[in-house]
């Protein structure tokens, strides 16, 4: 008689560890109300019942009592049996083993509480189902759900591989099905993912149009050896901003394209001077003769005016400015002997 109580308490705990999510539900339902476009509210799981009047008083003591009963209570005393487990085990009481044994034996030893944690989830999963709004309960339910995951994978509490196995799969299913709740609960989110792979699919596609144009560039280089440096900056240019090199083959479009990019073709060539020893020395080459170019003209400047009677010795700074000329006729000619022996980088080799 004793073994057959034993065995009927034991299936009573089991059917209430499986149900317990169900039975929750199930006692807050009469909590679910809607409301109607005349300003009631109506019960979901029962349209014809309106919520706070009549008959919805009768069943809101039964519901009552059923929570506290089977929802608290089962928790309550899923946590109470939890503290006693240890105890009795050690005191050798086989009768509380045999009726509480699904509680505790799946675990291991050192992990018997593990099904009050549980039950705690699902209760509190339960209220946020009732009390909260459905983006609410997802959110919240998905960080609870997230916290479990990393107790479980911390703790490893169950005793056998496939039973731990099987909570991992479960929590990670949930966690997906919570995740796509709050993608499509508003069609803003699916318009946001359209947008990101959108620019995903564009970002390839220029990715791939670049990809082309420098394979253009290298087989230009390849075909002209190397040695011209104009048709790198308009091969460049090509990539850059979407120039066609058809356009480029036409002397008068080279030159209107010049005079309507000027601010682009500085940065080009801003990219070049620190690219190319080359170009860092024409810069050099051409910012030294403008310099003469400006001393030359102010000599002959200063010469007309002594010449038309300023009386004026400019003997000093006419020698000065041939010295500065001089300087500047031998940095070129040293530059320009360097630009024709120096072949421009090839970048892709």
């Amino acid at each position: 008689m004793k073994k057959f109580m034993n065995n009927c308490i034991h299936s009573f705990i089991t059917f209430l560890s499986l149900a317990y999510m169900y039975i929750i539900q199930t006692s807050v339902d009469i909590f679910l109300c809607k409301g109607q476009n005349d300003g009631t509210k109506n019960l979901e799981q029962a349209p014809h019942i309106t919520c706070f009047e009549g008959s919805w008083w009768i069943m809101f003591p039964f519901s009552v009592i059923y929570f506290l009963l089977f929802g608290l209570g089962a928790a309550v005393f899923f946590i109470y049996s939890g503290i006693r487990y240890r105890a009795v085990k050690l005191s050798g009481d086989n009768d509380f083993i045999q009726r509480f044994k699904f509680l505790f034996t799946k675990f291991k030893p050192r992990y018997f509480y593990y099904e009050s944690i549980i039950t705690v989830r699902k209760l509190v999963f339960s209220v946020l189902y009732v009390f909260l709004a459905p983006l609410q309960v997802i959110a919240l339910g998905f960080i609870l759900i997230f916290i479990s995951f990393v107790i479980h994978m911390q703790l490893v509490p169950y005793s056998k591989k496939m039973h731990n196995l099987i909570e991992y799969v479960t929590l990670v299913a949930t966690l997906f099905t919570l995740f796509l709740g709050v993608v499509f609960f508003y069609d803003v989110s699916m318009l946001v993912l359209a947008v990101l792979w959108d620019i995903r699919t564009r970002k390839k596609k220029e990715e791939k149009k670049i990809k082309e144009k420098l394979e253009e560039i290298k087989n230009s280089i390849a075909t002209n050896g190397g040695t011209d440096s104009k048709v790198s900056e308009q091969m460049m240019e090509t990539v850059v901003f979407g120039l066609d090199v058809d356009e480029l083959d036409d002397d008068q479009n080279t030159t209107d394209l010049t005079s309507s990019t000027t601010n682009k073709k500085e940065t080009i060539n801003d990219v070049f001077s620190n690219l190319f020893s080359l170009e860092r020395r024409k810069k050099k080459a051409k910012k030294i003769k403008d310099t003469g170019t400006k001393f030359k003209n102010k000599l002959k400047t200063k010469t007309t005016s002594a010449s038309n009677g300023g009386g004026e010795d400019f003997s000093s700074t006419n020698a000065d400015l041939m010295i500065e000329m001089d300087v500047t006729s031998s940095s070129t000619m040293s530059v320009e002997n360097n630009t024709k022996a120096e072949v421009t980088p090839n970048l892709f080799q």
